[in-house]
């Protein structure tokens, strides 16, 4: 568990595997394999375990223990993240506003054959000035998850309440290629992550972005990342790149 938790999920799942060629029948080696399957988003062989753990030993603390946290695992998700930022301390689109909202709300269903998962999301910005002027965005999506072993990809469609992209979609793949390294693409069709000035302008921008990360310990970890932004005025069909 030890491992698990620093993010070796690849080390601890080979010592359990190699543990079990000596004690196959052993119920707390079993189910520790189950859960580290699980972790590391591999739905079936963590089902296969967690079948067999029912089927030899239904009775059993530790399988019916298992078969709980299976459960909650699969079921449905409510994820809610908020950020606030004051004279463009948030690091995001605040930069130019005296007070910067962020919220998203996002309600994804149970997993389906283990792997997919359909979501609805909202989510809402607001940035403002001292003088009572104010920006706001609304924006409602609707998608598709696909989780998988090593690979995550998810797609949406999506509308906002503004901006010249407001109806569109978006893309999302990341890849946990080892313990230590990660990456990620995604794209936009109208990001939420543009200065306060430029909304007020009636500018909006699609986006891609590439990153990774490598994870040298659990302390210690070193990101890259690089975005593209396509502006575009609402009014003018010359189109300006940053």
């Amino acid at each position: 568990d030890c491992l698990l938790s620093r993010g070796l999920g690849d080390v601890y799942k080979r010592q359990l595997q190699a543990f079990r060629t000596d004690q196959p029948d052993n119920l707390a080696l079993i189910g520790a394999l189950a859960d580290t399957h699980r972790e590391l988003h591999q739905w079936g062989p963590a089902r296969l375990q967690l079948d067999r753990m029912i089927r030899d030993w239904p009775d059993e603390y530790g399988t019916q223990a298992a078969a709980r946290r299976d459960r909650v695992a699969r079921a449905a998700q409510l994820e809610v993240e908020g950020e606030t930022g004051f004279g463009g301390n948030s690091g995001s689109n605040s930069v130019t506003a005296d007070r910067d909202y962020r919220l998203r709300a996002r309600l994804s269903s149970a997993l389906a054959r283990d792997a997919w998962r359909v979501f609805a999301e909202q989510s809402y910005t607001r940035s403002s000035l001292d003088d009572g002027s104010s920006q706001q965005l609304a924006r409602t999506g609707i998608g598709l998850v696909w989780d998988v072993d090593r690979w995550r990809g998810e797609a949406q469609v999506h509308q906002a309440t503004r901006d010249p992209y407001r109806t569109g979609g978006a893309g999302r793949l990341d890849l946990r290629a080892s313990d230590q390294w990660d990456f990620t693409a995604r794209v936009d069709s109208n990001s939420t992550d543009i200065p306060w000035r430029a909304r007020e302008a009636n500018i909006g921008a699609r986006e891609a972005a590439l990153g990774a990360s490598y994870t040298v310990h659990e302390s210690r970890r070193f990101i890259a990342s690089g975005q593209f932004l396509s502006l575009i005025h609402i009014s003018e069909p010359t189109r300006q790149e940053a």
